[in-house]
């Protein structure tokens, strides 16, 4: 069982975590095939890929300095001033930073694949819901991972 705070906490990082690392690059994909932007897209002198990625990052380092640092700040004073328990260590901190960048590349490169269906049915807005719906749900941003039962933990590992 879990305390209510511990619950709180769980989901406010859970939040934190998946605003910072949420990229959306699918729906750009099939904007830009539906516009047929993505044919001087495509012939520029930079790589369409290399682009989105960096676009994408920008988006995430918005996210960390706005609300997500905020969040993760106020979280981590409130538990230290209210309740006593200590800050993260350093390396902590590190870690999920690395684990999040990590994170960012694995969904900025699954949103790159999955928008590349934008070529053969140019509208992918459904299909983006359907995926986005799911993946909110598989990666615990609906109901944190650790309030399942461990047999469907297990399943979504």
């Amino acid at each position: 069982g879990f305390t209510i705070d511990e619950m709180i906490t769980y989901i406010f990082m859970s939040y934190v975590t998946g605003s910072i690392v949420r990229v959306g690059i699918a729906t750009d994909i099939g904007i830009d095939v539906v516009e047929g932007s993505i044919a001087s897209n495509l012939i520029k002198p930079i790589n369409y890929k290399v682009k989105l990625l960096f676009e994408s990052l920008g988006g995430m380092f918005s996210q960390i300095v706005m609300p997500a640092g905020f969040v993760w700040l106020g979280l981590i004073l409130v538990n230290w001033v209210g309740k006593g328990i200590i800050p993260p260590s350093l390396s902590t901190i590190i870690f999920y930073i690395v684990s999040g960048l990590m994170s960012f590349l694995i969904l900025f490169f699954f949103e790159f694949c999955f928008g590349m269906i934008a070529f053969y049915t140019q509208y992918v807005w459904g299909m983006a819901m359907i995926k986005n719906a799911l993946l909110l749900f598989l990666t615990g941003q609906i109901i944190p991972i650790v309030f399942f039962p461990e047999a469907v933990r297990h399943v979504f590992d």
